[in-house]
C-alpha cells in the first residue's frame, strides 16, 4: 500500500513537471521584447594550411576565394534586439548591431608586409528564431545589410564607404536568469555597390562568441 503511493505521488510529481515545461515553451526569452548584447569573432576571407594545391613547391589547402592576398577581421559588435513576433515557439526580431572592426591583409608569396586597417559601421538585420526546449536553448538565421567605412582594403576594392551583407546562423544558450550565450557562424560580403571604382568586393567566413542579455 505504501509502495503504490509512493508510485502515485512519483506520477503526479512527474506530470506536473513536465506540464510546466510545455507550458514555457511558449515563453520565449521570457516574452521580453528588448535585448542588448556583445559579440567578438574572427573572419577570413583566405585561410592557408600546408597540406595539398602546390603553388611555388609549398604545399596548400584554400579556403575562400583563389586570390593572392590574404585578408583578416576581428569583429567587435554591440547589438540591440527588439522582438516584433511571438508565437508559441518561434519568433522574430529586429537587430540593429553597430561595431568596430580590425583589418589585415598581406599578399601571399612575396615579402610583403602585413597592412593593418579597420571599419566602422552598423548593420540592421531579421531574424528568424526557433525555441527548442523550455527557453533554455533556441537556434536563429539573419540576414543584415548596412553601411560602413573601411580605412584599408587589397586593390581588388576601393577604401572608404561600402555595404557590408551578412547571413550567419547561431544558437543561444542560458546560463543565468535572464544571460544567454550567443554562439554564431556565417558568411560576409562587403563592396560599394560600384559607387566607386575598383569594386571586387571582398568576402569571409566569420565565427563569433558573446552574450546576450533581456531587458
Amino acid at each position: 500500500m505504501k509502495t503504490n503511493k509512493i508510485y502515485l505521488i512519483i506520477v503526479t510529481v512527474l506530470f506536473l513537471s513536465t506540464n510546466n515545461l510545455l507550458a514555457q515553451e511558449s515563453n520565449l526569452f521570457n516574452d521580453s521584447k528588448h535585448r542588448i548584447g556583445f559579440n567578438t569573432g574572427f573572419g577570413f576571407q583566405k585561410r592557408v594550411f600546408p597540406i595539398t594545391d602546390t603553388e611555388g613547391g609549398v604545399e596548400y589547402v584554400r579556403v575562400g576565394l583563389n586570390l593572392k592576398y590574404k585578408y583578416e577581421v576581428s569583429y567587435f559588435q554591440a547589438q540591440y534586439y527588439y522582438g516584433f513576433l511571438r508565437k508559441k515557439t518561434w519568433g522574430l526580431d529586429l537587430l540593429v548591431q553597430p561595431q568596430f572592426n580590425q583589418t589585415k591583409y598581406r599578399f601571399l608569396n612575396t615579402d610583403s608586409k602585413e597592412i593593418k586597417g579597420y571599419e566602422f559601421g552598423v548593420n540592421f538585420g531579421l531574424l528568424i528564431r526557433k525555441n527548442i526546449f523550455n527557453d533554455f536553448l533556441s537556434f536563429y538565421m539573419c540576414l543584415s545589410v548596412g553601411p560602413h567605412y573601411i580605412s584599408g582594403v587589397p586593390q581588388r576594392q576601393s577604401k572608404g564607404f561600402i555595404f557590408s551583407d551578412n547571413l550567419f546562423v547561431g544558437s543561444n544558450i542560458k546560463i543565468y536568469k535572464n544571460a544567454y550565450l550567443d554562439f554564431r557562424y556565417g558568411i560576409r560580403h562587403i563592396s560599394n555597390a560600384s559607387l566607386t571604382d575598383r569594386n571586387g568586393g571582398i568576402n569571409d567566413l566569420f565565427i563569433s562568441i558573446g552574450l546576450l542579455v533581456n531587458l
